[in-house]
């Protein structure tokens, strides 16, 4: 079987890729690495707690941010630990968790977190991507074949005057194509 994250130089391009696709503006629902809180319920936190919350995780995003780009994948993942206690559906901290846990060389458990972000952001090629290609280095080929088809029928709905990122979705379905043939033989 061909792993597809075999270096650190594959890993650093992938999360290079991720990071630029995170903040596409034609990815609609994409935000940018610059936090933005979520909606707070009324709670019994005074509005200082709540600015001081944002505040840290807002540091802590951008702290994370700067230990994946520079191969901190331990400390990258204890920052991200602190953003999603604060937001745990946003789906860019939870693509950044989970290349974090795959430099780490935890894959099953990246999967988690790109669910999750795939569930707040169904568009989130760059996760599906990533799990499709994540999936088949661990097995399951149901799940890559899954996530083949939705980057699919993603591109699909694209034309070349509706959809900037056409030209990325389809590199997206021609690398799980590649690692699933890859798998098969």
């Amino acid at each position: 079987m061909r792993v597809f994250f075999t270096s650190t130089r594959s890993l650093q391009i992938a999360i290079a890729s991720g990071l630029a696709m995170a903040s596409i503006a034609g990815n609609a629902s994409a935000q940018s690495t610059r936090y933005i809180p979520p909606e707070l319920p009324a709670a019994q936190e005074t509005p200082s707690n709540i600015i001081r919350l944002q505040k840290e995780a807002e540091k802590a995003l951008q702290r994370g941010v700067e230990a994946l780009k520079s191969g901190d994948y331990v400390t990258a993942e204890q920052n991200f630990e602190t953003v999603l206690e604060f937001d745990p559906d946003n789906e860019n901290v939870n693509y950044f968790m989970a290349l974090a846990k795959i430099g780490n060389n935890n894959k099953q458990e990246a999967t988690k977190f790109l669910k999750t972000a795939i569930k707040s952001n169904s568009n989130f090629f760059a996760a599906r991507e990533t799990l499709a290609l994540v999936s088949v280095e661990l097995g399951d080929y149901p799940e890559a074949i899954k996530q083949r088809d939705a980057l699919r029928a993603q591109r699909d709905k694209c034309t070349e005057n509706s959809c900037a990122d056409l030209g990325k979705l389809n590199l997206a379905v021609a690398k799980v194509e590649s690692a699933l043939r890859a798998a098969a033989q």
